[in-house]
């Protein structure tokens, strides 16, 4: 593929990733800003509530920018979702605190925080689908998890800078959205002329395709559950019952990401030698059998105990993560890509996994025990959507129409 697009679509996701992995990383920090109680554990929880603000933002921003990046192109979809990215991380910087503004301030966080959620999906999506449709189909598994490895690069970027950086938390998003902005405008550049490919209406296009957006729903909302886990839940978690620091977290959090980058491109490699259902799904069953053994020992744990249980969940889901975009890509057909897989994604990350750090920290706080906070019946659940979903596309489809 020509170096000017891999690098745009590259570039483009390491800047929504840091935008978006901003909030979840100085969650933390913004709990007693903006949601001051008594409790740590109940303004953690209502920090956290704000990542599935997307609930309706994300689904809709996928069925929107789908549906543009497959009539007129994918650049000009990425060039607006960039741009749109980064005016609502740059907001963000400007809000007032719940001392400043009283309630106003939580809603106006959540406001933008569903304005990030509305135009990051145009990009995650679209980003991926911009580099998978210019290689080769022996190439794609590499391809899917060298774009997955530069949405880590971005997140690692972020954790950096609030683990390693006196940085005030304002100036980080600033620096989130100057940086995206300069991003769009690389975009929009001569060879950005628009390709118009589907003309059917969207709400028959998904009427149409339902079993590939819910088999990708499952599928995304499975590691995406994992990803908020280990990074978003277990930054804030480990202070809370362990003498683990936040600080200290957050350390941990920048070594597993840079591991997460690291491996990303082997277990891509990985899936051009085994089938991708193969490799996904034995990711997904060693995800499920130990969760709740690993949880339990998170309870006062060292330092090093913690590392290797988050180290354990990152290697599976980098084996889930790796060749999902290269997956999904094949499960869509060409006309409706973006829309197909940009909808599943949305569904799947925002209903299935997001909600994983506030339901896990309320039930935690319910019943005060650890493993508990993992939602084992949850988690098993969507495992199982996940294997009738990578294993017998027929069997799901009976499901659903049964279920209907």
């Amino acid at each position: 593929m020509k170096n000017r697009s891999l690098w745009l679509g590259l570039i483009g996701n390491v800047l929504e990733h840091y935008d978006a992995a901003l909030f979840g990383l100085l969650a933390p920090f913004l709990a007693p800003l903006f949601f001051p109680t008594d409790s740590p554990v109940v303004s953690l929880a209502l920090t956290y509530a704000l990542l599935p603000m997307g609930f309706l933002s994300k689904p809709l921003g996928a069925f929107l920018f789908g549906w543009f990046g497959d009539r007129f192109g994918r650049r000009r979809a990425l060039s607006i979702s960039l741009f749109g990215m980064a005016i609502s991380t740059g907001m963000i910087g400007f809000l007032p605190t719940y001392d400043q503004a009283g309630v106003w301030a939580p809603i106006l966080l959540a406001v933008t925080r569903g304005c990030q959620s509305l135009f990051a999906v145009g990009e995650t999506t679209g980003g991926a689908l911009f580099v998978l449709e210019k290689v080769s189909e022996g190439r794609r598994t590499i391809a899917s998890s060298l774009f997955d490895a530069s949405g880590i690069l971005g997140i690692l970027l972020g954790s950096y800078l609030v683990s390693h950086w006196n940085i005030d938390w304002r100036l980080l998003f600033w620096v989130g959205a100057s940086a995206g902005l300069v991003g769009a405008v690389l975009r929009l550049d001569k060879d950005s002329e628009p390709e118009i490919k589907s003309l059917e209406l969207p709400f028959k296009i998904l009427w149409k395709q339902w079993k590939p957006i819910l088999g990708i729903a499952f599928v995304s909302g499975f590691s995406y559950f994992n990803y908020y886990l280990i990074t978003t839940f277990m930054n804030g978690f480990l202070p809370l019952i362990s003498s683990i620091t936040r600080e200290e977290a957050l350390e941990l959090n920048t070594g597993l990401l840079c591991f997460d980058l690291a491996a990303l491109p082997f277990f891509g490699w990985l899936a051009r030698k085994i089938p991708k259902e193969r490799l996904m799904g034995g990711a997904i069953m060693a995800i499920l059998v130990l969760s709740v053994p690993l949880f339990g020992l998170l309870e006062g744990a060292s330092y090093w105990t913690a590392a290797g249980v988050r180290l354990t969940f990152t290697l599976f889901g980098v084996a889930l993560a790796a060749p999902f975009y290269a997956w999904a890509f094949e499960k869509a057909p060409e006309n409706h890509r973006f829309l197909i897989c940009a909808v599943g994604s949305a569904i799947g990350s925002r209903m299935l996994g997001s909600p994983a750090p506030v339901i896990g920290l309320s039930l935690y706080e319910w019943t005060g025990w650890v493993p508990a906070s993992i939602l084992p019946l949850w988690i098993l659940g969507i495992g199982s959507l996940c294997f009738l979903t990578l294993f017998s596309w027929k069997k799901l489809e009976r499901i659903m129409r049964k279920s209907v």
